[in-house]
C-alpha cells in the first residue's frame, strides 16, 4: 500500500505544475492577443488621423532614391499595388532610428540619457508610423523615475523628442508612439503636432 500512495502524491504534486504550466502558456498567448489588438489599433489610429482609410500602400524598396532623398523615403512617395513586408517596414524603422542617433550624436539609445535611453525596441506597422517600446512602468505603485526628476517617465516627452530629432530629415515619418513594453501605456506624437508647435 505504501508504493501506491507514493505515485498518487506525486501525480497530486504534479497536477499543480501542470496546471501553471497551462496557465503560463493561456496567459502569454492572451499578452500575444493583446498586443496584436494593441498595434491594429495604433494602425487604425494613424489611418483615421490622415483622414479615413489609408491610401493604397507604398512599397519601401525597390526605388532608385533622388539626390537627397534615401531610397526608402524615395519608395514611400510612390505608391504602388504592393504592400511592404514586415521586413522592409522594420528597415525603415531602422534607418528612422539611426537618422534620430546620427542627429543627436549618439551611437546607440544607450548614449541618450534617461528616460531615453529606456527604449529597447521599434518597429513600423503601418509606414509613416514608428513605434518606440519603452522599458518602463508609468503608472501603478511603481513608476519608473529617472535620476534627478521628479516625477514618473513621460512617455510624451520621448514621442516628442524623437518627432523632433527625426522628422526634418525624413518627410514621410507621419506619427511616432512611445509605448510601455507591456503595452498598457501610450503617447503619441504626430507631423501635425510638430508643424502646430512652430
Amino acid at each position: 500500500m505504501g508504493r501506491r500512495s507514493a505515485p498518487r502524491e506525486r501525480r497530486r504534486r504534479g497536477a499543480p505544475l501542470a496546471g501553471m504550466l497551462l496557465l503560463l502558456v493561456v496567459g502569454a498567448a492572451v499578452v500575444a492577443v493583446i498586443g496584436v489588438a494593441l498595434t491594429m489599433g495604433i494602425v487604425h489610429f494613424v489611418q483615421e488621423a490622415r483622414g479615413g482609410p489609408a491610401p493604397e500602400t507604398p512599397r519601401l524598396s525597390k526605388i532608385e532614391g533622388s539626390a537627397g532623398t534615401d531610397s526608402s523615403e524615395a519608395a514611400a512617395a510612390s505608391p504602388s499595388a504592393d504592400a511592404p513586408s514586415s521586413e522592409e517596414l522594420q528597415a525603415w524603422s531602422d534607418q528612422k532610428m539611426e537618422q534620430w542617433l546620427a542627429a543627436e550624436g549618439a551611437g546607440s539609445v544607450d548614449d541618450f540619457s534617461c528616460p531615453f535611453d529606456l527604449i529597447r525596441s521599434w518597429e513600423s506597422p503601418d509606414p509613416g508610423l514608428l513605434v518606440l517600446h519603452v522599458e518602463a512602468e508609468v503608472d501603478g505603485d511603481a513608476p519608473t523615475i529617472c535620476p534627478g526628476q521628479d516625477g514618473a517617465v513621460d512617455l510624451e516627452e520621448i514621442a516628442t523628442v524623437a518627432m523632433e530629432g527625426i522628422a526634418p530629415d525624413a518627410p514621410h515619418l507621419d506619427m511616432v508612439v512611445a509605448m510601455t513594453l507591456d503595452g498598457q501605456s501610450l503617447a503619441t506624437s504626430t507631423r501635425q503636432d510638430l508643424e502646430s508647435a512652430d
